[in-house]
């Protein structure tokens, strides 16, 4: 029967091979006076770190103060599983512009819909202009319905200096806005990384549970999912999914990204 520890357990294999055996062997080193395990989770890489959260509290809810024992090893296990399903990773090509013959590509706005459709848990989408139709929208709100945490990072006409006229907040409908969460990159914190010119959040791309990703020249925006020509790839597997989720992750940790609708 699944309890909630064999279903976080499950969801452990998102997680890089690597942080699993750091957290394997800082349950090993837990003394039996050790008040609280807060420090293993503080330690893990941001790509893993509410994984293990919700791994360490299923383990003390359901086995109470003998926990540890036999935790190590399970997490060591999904760690080898996860570990055979990184060699199986996955390329494909994506493309939007004149027809080609034979062309088997998929186009880019049937990925970016796609990929949010198979979202569980998780998606970090960032896109330069932004102005998504309806198909990127209904199934944004069909992920929102299914529980899904959606971040989506935006380039703004403040903090570009301009550069950015369109507000791409303001083109997400009122319930998505709602109920997503959506960051920019301060312009004090550009100043930061460049004294010449004013750097640009120029990322185009969507990853969802940590596990698929798709990078793309086109912004999530009609002209770029429908008219241009545009290229980009989408990878299943491997560990640059959770590397690059965690990079954002990172960013907004860092307060390096602020969430829009918190000012």
């Amino acid at each position: 029967m699944s309890t909630p520890l064999w279903r976080a357990l499950s969801n452990l294999a998102a997680a890089p091979a690597s942080h699993l055996d750091g957290v394997a062997r800082a349950i090993e080193s837990l003394r039996a006076d050790t008040p609280i395990v807060s420090s293993i989770v503080e330690s893990t890489p941001p790509p893993s770190r509410h994984l293990v959260a919700e791994v360490l509290a299923a383990a003390q809810s359901e086995l109470g103060e003998q926990w540890p024992l036999g935790l190590a090893p399970a997490i060591r296990a999904v760690a080898t599983v996860h570990a055979a399903a990184n060699a199986r990773e996955t390329v494909e090509l994506v493309w939007t512009g004149p027809k080609i013959a034979q062309s088997t590509f998929r186009r880019t706005d049937r990925a970016w819909i796609d990929l949010i459709d198979e979202a569980a848990r998780s998606i970090w989408l960032a896109s330069y202009s932004t102005s998504p139709g309806d198909g990127v929208q209904d199934a944004l709100d069909r992920a929102i319905c299914r529980g899904v945490d959606i971040r989506v990072l935006l380039e703004t006409p403040l903090d570009s200096s301009g550069r950015m006229s369109l507000d791409g907040l303001n083109r997400f409908r009122a319930d998505i806005r709602a109920r997503a969460r959506f960051y920019r990159w301060p312009l004090d914190e550009r100043k930061k990384s460049s004294a010449v010119g004013t750097p640009q959040m120029h990322a185009k791309c969507i990853v969802v549970d940590e596990s698929i990703m798709l990078v793309t020249s086109a912004n999530l925006s009609g002209a770029a999912l429908e008219r241009n020509i545009e290229v980009g790839v989408v990878v299943k597997g491997g560990p640059n999914p959770a590397w690059l989720a965690g990079r954002f992750d990172e960013l907004l940790e860092s307060g390096t990204i602020l969430e829009i609708s918190s000012e």
